[in-house]
């Protein structure tokens, strides 16, 4: 990094991130397609009914990730290579415990958290082997989250990059050998699912065979102080993944309601392929990350202001480019998950695309500006964010508008409630520019200068 410029770096990272968390979002989306195909609409929607459950275990891993990977690379960068060394020790004790509560209440109660999250007497016999299955795989999707994070923060974008594809084509090859020649259906996508981050981790490890790795293990007390920390820069992104669970499950029910299985089939298609859209902007947000942090570890103002800048335009061109070939092929795309030709569900489901993918527009520049926030130690403003965005607005919003506009509204309402996070987003960043540093105004910076005895960094402000 020292070496390069904000520019060079910010193009290198992004752009192998975005590539990897594409290719990781496809998890979900060869499970939707070779599920549509083979299971028919009922699959379809017993899928969707279980995907909140995978987003929960997944963002989990995230959160720990994101957070220990960016305090990591604050205290690496800043000189502090023994205190780096003891968030990477802590995050992984920290990964092994949650992953043995997801094993154990993925094991025990798997048929009663599928009803909890929507199944009915027609879907429950395809969810709960899919959840069952998924949620017993938990460690492994934690611990790739987590490695993933790593890497990229220590210089390995590339080998994480490989990591999340090797995974997905893995998934993607399962997918069918497990569904059609084996007809192992929903259990056979889960396995594939559930494999996929076991290769990713293969690839991963050359990183250690290799001994590139300047993170290792060391004898460290636990501190809750620390892992408290590594959670509260984490969580902007587990609160987007968790809200991603949480909007589907709360979706899943509006259009049960309005459309039967049959919305909820269409809505399972729009959600499933905006997983992957929402990944491009989590991958810039994730690629922008260990050069923000670095930066900022550095105290170099222009380099934060000029990767935030980055990061912002990137976003929004992904945004307007996504929106413009959905729109224009919102019938193809649809139909393609359409195996038993189920009538009206095309025409619903790319109605839905081109209503809903406005809020992308939105919520790429938004992810952005949050995740600047938390790779520069700021996480109270990153919060507000993405709290107000994935859960204050728009929760309220879909009953509000679902009531008052219908399926249309139901579309709708996640536009508005992208709008009012970017509003926010905006406010924030321009307030710091009238007033005084983010950073001070917070007043995030005494714990880094607690455990330094200078600052370690400014804000771009």
């Amino acid at each position: 990094m020292k070496e390069s410029s904000a520019g060079k770096m910010f193009a290198k990272y992004v752009s192998l991130n975005v590539l990897g968390m594409v290719a990781l979002s496809c998890y979900i989306l060869a499970d939707t397609y070779f599920v549509a195909e083979g299971m028919g609409k009922t699959g379809l929607a017993a899928l969707n009914i279980a995907v909140p459950a995978f987003s929960f275990v997944n963002s989990c891993g995230m959160m720990l990730g994101i957070g220990a990977g960016t305090l990591y690379n604050i205290y690496a960068s800043s000189g502090f290579r023994d205190r780096a060394d003891r968030v990477y020790t802590q995050s992984v004790v920290t990964a092994a415990a949650i992953s043995a509560v997801f094993v154990i209440v993925g094991a025990t109660a798997a048929e009663d958290i599928s009803y909890l999250l929507g199944a009915n007497a027609e879907t429950i016999s395809y969810t709960a082997p899919y959840l069952r299955t998924i949620v017993c795989f938990a460690p492994l999707f934690v611990f790739n989250s987590l490695y993933l994070a790593f890497l990229r923060n220590d210089g390995a974008p590339r080998l994480a990059m490989l990591g999340m594809v090797g995974g997905s084509l893995t998934n993607v090859v399962l997918d069918y050998v497990f569904i059609f020649p084996l007809g192992l259906g929903m259990f056979g996508a889960a396995l594939a699912t559930g494999i996929a981050p076991a290769v990713s981790l293969c690839f991963q490890a050359f990183h250690f065979m290799r001994r590139r790795n300047t993170f290792h293990f060391v004898r460290t007390p636990l501190s809750l102080r620390r892992v408290g920390r590594i959670c509260a820069l984490g969580i902007p992104v587990f609160l987007t993944e968790m809200s991603t669970g949480v909007v589907m499950l709360i979706f899943n029910r509006l259009m049960l309601e309005q459309l039967g299985n049959l919305g909820v089939a269409a809505y399972g298609i729009a959600a499933n392929i905006g997983i992957v859209v929402m990944a491009i902007f989590t991958g810039i947000m994730q690629g922008a990350q260990p050069v923000e942090s670095y930066y900022y570890g550095r105290g170099d103002v222009s380099g934060q202001r000029k990767t935030l800048r980055y990061a912002v335009a990137t976003s929004f061109v992904f945004a307007v480019l996504v929106y413009a070939v959905c729109a224009a092929f919102a019938e193809n795309i649809a139909d393609l998950f359409n195996g038993e030709r189920a009538e009206g569900l095309t025409e619903i489901a790319a109605r839905g695309i081109r209503l809903y993918f406005v809020c992308f527009v939105f919520a790429g520049p938004t992810i952005a500006v949050s995740g600047y926030m938390s790779a520069t130690d700021k996480p109270r403003p990153a919060f507000a964010v993405t709290f107000t965005r994935g859960w204050v607005a728009i929760i309220p919003l879909a009953y509000i508008m679902s009531a008052t506009a219908g399926v249309d509204g139901t579309w709708l309402s996640f536009t508005v409630a992208e709008a009012t996070g970017f509003v926010l987003a905006a406010v924030l960043i321009a307030a710091s520019l009238k007033k005084y540093a983010l950073t001070d105004r917070f007043g995030n910076i005494s714990y880094i200068r607690s455990e330094r005895g200078t600052e370690v960094g400014k804000s771009v402000f």
